[in-house]
């Protein structure tokens, strides 16, 4: 088994990142070197479909071990998707509040109906 492992990810765009990964059992906690990667969010900006991010894993001495590509779907910019779910929630929460005040309302116009007064309840 090898020592460590190198991961290549890369856009069409020429855009790449690489990451490393070795062998727990090799290497006492003390060594171990485990990078993690990460693209602009610029990258993920616009609706696209199938971007493709190509994947290769090579071994330390270079030789190439696997390789896969991995379709991505992007639907909609952070930005907008932001907006829809702020404006989702706000007419929720409004919607909501606009309930419990008419039934609220409700029940006071029963309560005004029965002709009893708050003081003229009996408590069961």
């Amino acid at each position: 088994m090898e020592d460590y492992w190198n991961f290549s990810f890369e856009f069409e765009e020429d855009l790449s990142r690489e990451a490393h990964l070795e062998d727990r059992d090799s290497f006492p906690e003390t060594q171990q070197r485990n990078d993690s990667i990460s693209f602009p969010g610029s990258t993920f900006s616009e609706e696209e479909f199938h971007k493709m991010l190509f994947v290769n894993i090579t071994h330390e001495n270079g030789n190439l071990v696997s390789s896969f590509v991995l379709k991505l779907h992007i639907n909609k910019p952070p930005s907008q998707d932001m907006f829809y779910l702020w404006g989702g929630m706000t007419v929720f929460w409004v919607g909501l509040g606009g309930y419990v005040i008419y039934l609220s309302n409700k029940f006071q116009e029963l309560s005004d109906k029965s002709g009893l007064g708050n003081g003229d309840r009996k408590k069961n």
